[in-house]
């Protein structure tokens, strides 16, 4: 039976014990229990390396058949290698899983080697936050790309003025977001930015900036992947 690595449960109980133990002051009175802290999340992060290195050999039929693989491509164990420490850094399952399988899909066909490391570079740079954010962000487009809620317009056709900003083209929602999950979602390649200084002459029906297309695939793979901090179904239109 496999042995299965220290809970988060049982390292804290284990950790306050040593320290209230520990009745007169000295130095050790700390330091033991910060090791056993850190001995179970060293112990958490190796088991999980282990169950993310046999998924991966078993969806490509063994660790055999996995050797061979990167044997022969050198590529492939690099992109394996950046997808595993990932995998193993995230605490979310549903990221965990969507870089597994972004790695046996890869190794298992050569023509999707490169929208795996897409999909893994981009998951470098989201976690929770920057996912949730994402979903947000998706709440405003509808299913063909268009603002979700129609614009609001006069009886002549022309944008109503309390609409203005979505009738350029930019997202409320992504005005609203704190400059450093901004940034990691044009890193991550999720989301578009439109340049402040732009100036559009006619009003749009869709937005220019915010999430983007490949931003919508990777939030569809995740809520597959049973990622729960994201919304499943957007608000009806009015």
């Amino acid at each position: 039976m496999e042995e299965q690595p220290p809970s988060v449960d049982d390292t804290v109980s284990r950790a306050i014990l040593a320290l209230v133990s520990n009745v007169v002051p000295f130095a050790g009175a700390v330091i033991e229990p910060a090791l056993i802290v850190y001995d179970d999340i060293r112990a958490r992060r190796a088991h999980r390396t282990a169950l993310a290195l046999v998924a991966v050999a078993e969806g490509v039929g063994g660790p055999e058949q996995l050797g061979e693989r990167l044997r022969q491509s050198p590529v492939h164990e690099s992109q394996m290698v950046q997808g595993l420490e990932e995998a193993i850094r995230t605490g979310h399952e549903a990221n965990r899983r969507l870089l597994v399988r972004a790695v046996i899909n890869s190794l298992q066909h050569d023509e999707l080697f490169d929208e795996s490391q897409l999909v893994i570079d981009a998951l470098t740079h989201l976690d929770v936050m920057q996912i949730r954010a994402l979903a947000r962000l998706d709440q405003e487009v509808g299913a063909d790309g268009s603002w979700a809620i129609p614009l609001q317009r006069n009886a002549d056709g022309t944008v109503k003025q309390e609409d203005q900003t979505r009738g350029s083209g930019r997202s409320p929602s992504w005005a609203d977001l704190p400059d450093p999950i901004r940034a990691a979602l044009v890193r991550a390649g999720v989301s578009t930015y439109m340049q402040p200084t732009t100036i559009w002459s006619s009003y749009s029906d869709r937005p220019t900036e915010g999430i983007n297309t490949f931003g919508r695939q990777l939030l569809e793979q995740l809520r597959l992947e049973g990622m729960t901090v994201i919304p499943n179904h957007k608000p009806a239109d009015p």
